[in-house]
């Protein structure tokens, strides 16, 4: 992790280009069945060791539900939804991140690939 990673609050988790980028992959998400984006956004738990790769939002603006690839800490990692506003609740212990400078280098399929190698999922 970087210096320049900070603490927020789930209102303010994603900025808006954030937002608007995970609601138009949903947008497509919806009206393409093979649509495999890059992730937009990467949250981190450093305290849980939870990392969230976040690709999509629902584009009808229902809630702050996310879905992206999903690692709670345990090196199991695999594509889930994330209620972003349930974090805004979480005390210190639990505070979440944002990382400003995450640069996705390739499409979900390739990191949910990564993730489910055998090697990497030794603990499961």
């Amino acid at each position: 992790m970087t210096a320049t990673i900070t603490a927020l609050r789930a209102t303010s988790l994603l900025t808006p280009a954030d937002r608007a980028r995970l609601v138009a992959n949903g947008m497509a998400s919806l009206q393409t069945e093979t649509f495999d984006p890059f992730p937009v956004v990467r949250l981190t738990c450093r305290s849980l060791g939870t990392v969230w790769l976040l690709t999509e939002m629902d584009p009808n603006g229902t809630g702050d539900i996310a879905f992206g690839l999903c690692d709670q800490g345990e090196g199991c990692a695999d594509l889930a939804c994330v209620d972003l506003s349930a974090i805004a609740h979480a005390d210190d212990r639990a505070r979440f991140y944002r990382d400003p400078a995450f640069r996705a280098t390739t499409r979900l399929s390739e990191y949910l690939a990564r993730a489910r190698r055998p090697s990497l999922r030794a603990a499961c």
